[in-house]
């Protein structure tokens, strides 16, 4: 009887290593298995995360390159438009100049001239009649018309670049 008991126990020691060792390898191959299906799965979602990002990038670019060319287009109108600005405002300032040296100067028409003869000031408008006002000196009269032009550049600049604003904002 010992015999068969001991043969009992090295048949059973064998089963149980044999059941323990196929579920040995079973566990690791299913590990293996599941961990490459995952594996698989993970790569194959961030693999389309990848081109649907990609996608949005090259949307994104292309919107901002063709946002850059209207930029690029509009600032050039307006500085066209603000050169041939500058140009009339040199062409104003030449006048201003050539009608200051016409008549001898700019006159101040609301100042009392001392030396008029008669009360009654001088309603003809003619700059060169002394009862019209005081004439500036010539340091009066550049001065005020060189910040007359840097007033009129400054406003041509301002109105420049609300118009830039202006056809940004639409």
């Amino acid at each position: 009887m010992m015999t068969y008991i001991l043969n009992l126990l090295t048949n059973l020691n064998s089963t149980v290593v044999a059941v323990l060792l196929s579920f040995a390898l079973g566990s690791a191959s299913g590990w293996y298995l599941t961990a490459e299906y995952k594996n698989n799965k993970h790569e194959a979602i961030v693999g389309k995360m990848q081109a649907e990002a990609n996608i949005a990038l090259r949307q994104a670019v292309d919107k901002l390159i063709e946002t850059e060319r209207n930029n690029a287009k509009l600032a050039n109108e307006i500085e066209v438009s603000h050169v041939e600005n500058r140009k009339k405002l040199d062409d104003l300032f030449a006048d201003n100049l050539r009608l200051a040296s016409e008549y001898a100067g700019l006159y101040d028409r609301y100042a009392s001239n001392s030396c008029s003869v008669s009360g009654k000031p001088d309603t003809s408008g003619n700059p060169n009649n002394a009862t019209s006002g005081a004439r500036l000196s010539d340091q009066a009269s550049g001065f005020l018309l060189n910040e007359s032009r840097r007033a009129d550049e400054a406003a041509a600049y301002a109105a420049a670049c609300y118009e830039w604003v202006k056809k940004l904002t639409k």
